[in-house]
């Protein structure tokens, strides 16, 4: 079976596609699917799987819409918001269709699980009969809750109204109740969600990672892998830069090494989109960063000098500590320099980098093992960065 995403529409923006393949993708696993292959085409997405149908998607959806709703009504509580110069109540958890994904939430915020449970309760009427074809109410962009039009959501689509205003909240056109259901599970499972303060903002950030070849189920089960399922607040990486926050996760990883034979990670990108407070209240693209060659850098560094990447993690981790103190502050600013020089070297192969990042370890007093700096060392004169 071949399927095309987007599924039932001329044209969506390619965040929007990536979401609804993955949402394809967990779908098909969870129907016992186990040959997946996912084939980028410019915005669009072909998910090849011999074994995969219409009735068994649904099936999948179905389970994974089952887990997130249970997720969401075990671990969040009814609270109050406030809407314009009105209160009301709200059932609010940090799973991200909800509280997690906004810094303030808006008034229709218990909307998003309410639809979905409708979805989720079609779901399991439908599968109780033959299915050969999408169903005409999964097809329909008329909600199953009140008639009302599924609009697409800031959450899963940043380009959503950009033009309009960035000090509104507004959502977007019409989206079928399948593609809704299935964005938001690809959102849920295959993304990271975080939520942080930087400085004087807030900020709400998805990490989404595109492929951009060719990949199998083994491969996209790393990026499942390497993806927060609940949104992280408080102690975070991310919080310093997305540099900085990317190495730091693929230091962190325990995921294999990437090989020549076994290239993992590698065809995959990065694109960071999300909500800042004091750019208001609408959602834009931060920017995006180059996962594959970061990861082959990562991956070099475990596998000629482990014990010395172990080593330079402590020391950032450290760092991390010490910048929580306020007569040191100034940690944090390092350790962004530090992420924006090696990314840079990495990304660009201008060597400097390297050595302005270990200087500014150095100077606070810092030791980084030799063998560590050797194998940086032996990966520029292997030329890693032209790979």
């Amino acid at each position: 079976m071949k399927i095309t995403v987007p599924l039932l529409s001329p044209y969506y923006s390619r965040v929007l596609n990536t979401h609804i393949m993955f949402g394809i993708v967990e779908s098909a696993m969870r129907a016992g699917a186990r040959e997946i292959r996912v084939t980028p085409a410019g915005d669009r997405y072909e998910i090849h799987s011999e074994k995969l149908n219409w009735k068994s998607l649904l099936i999948g959806l179905k389970d994974a819409l089952e887990e997130m709703l249970m997720t969401h009504y075990a671990t969040g509580s009814r609270s109050k918001i406030k809407v314009s110069t009105k209160t009301m109540y709200a059932h609010l958890s940090y799973t991200v269709f909800c509280k997690g994904a906004f810094f303030d939430p808006p008034g229709n915020i218990q909307r998003y699980p309410r639809e979905l449970e409708v979805i989720y309760q079609e779901l399991i009427n439908l599968i109780k009969g033959p299915i050969t074809d999408i169903p005409d109410s999964l097809k329909s962009s008329k909600s199953l809750l009140d008639k009302k039009t599924v609009e697409v959501t800031q959450q899963l689509d940043p380009t959503v109204n950009q033009w309009i205003s960035f000090y509104e909240y507004k959502e977007g056109g019409p989206l079928s109740n399948f593609e809704y259901a299935l964005a938001w599970v690809g959102l849920y499972y295959y993304s990271t969600v975080h939520k942080f303060k930087r400085g004087s903002s807030r900020i709400v950030e998805v990490i989404q990672y595109q492929p951009y070849e060719d990949v199998e189920l083994w491969e996209l089960l790393m990026i499942k892998d390497l993806a927060t399922k609940i949104v992280r607040e408080g102690d975070n990486p991310w919080k310093i830069s997305q540099e900085y926050g990317l190495l730091k996760t693929l230091l962190k990883s325990q995921l294999p090494p990437s090989l020549e034979e076994v290239p993992g990670l590698s065809k995959f990108t990065i694109l960071a989109y999300g909500q800042e407070n004091q750019q208001g209240k609408g959602w834009r693209i931060f920017k995006t960063l180059e996962l594959p060659l970061l990861w082959h850098f990562v991956s070099y560094l475990k596998i000629h000098s482990l014990h010395g990447t172990t080593k330079f993690i402590e020391t950032l981790d450290k760092l991390e500590m010490e910048s929580k103190n306020k007569d040191k502050k100034d940690r944090e600013n390092v350790l962004r320099e530090v992420g924006y020089q090696l990314y840079s070297s990495v990304t660009t192969g201008n060597e400097n980098g390297f050595y302005n990042a270990f200087r500014l370890i150095r100077r606070l007093g810092y030791f980084i093992d030799p063998k560590f700096v050797e194998a940086v060392v032996n990966y520029i004169l292997e030329g890693g960065y032209h790979d």
